[in-house]
C-alpha cells in the first residue's frame, strides 16, 4: 500500500545518492525493505 511505497520513498530520499546498496553490499536492505516487516 501507499504507507510502504512512502517509507520506502523517504528511505530512498534519505540515502539518495548515498547507494544504502554499497553501504552492506549482499543486500541486508533489501531483505527487509523487500520482505515489508514495517507492513
Amino acid at each position: 500500500g501507499r504507507g510502504t511505497s512512502n517509507l520506502i520513498q523517504a528511505q530512498r530520499d534519505f540515502f539518495g545518492a548515498h547507494g544504502f546498496e554499497r553501504i552492506d553490499g549482499p543486500g541486508a536492505f533489501h531483505g527487509p525493505w523487500g520482505s515489508g516487516a514495517a507492513g
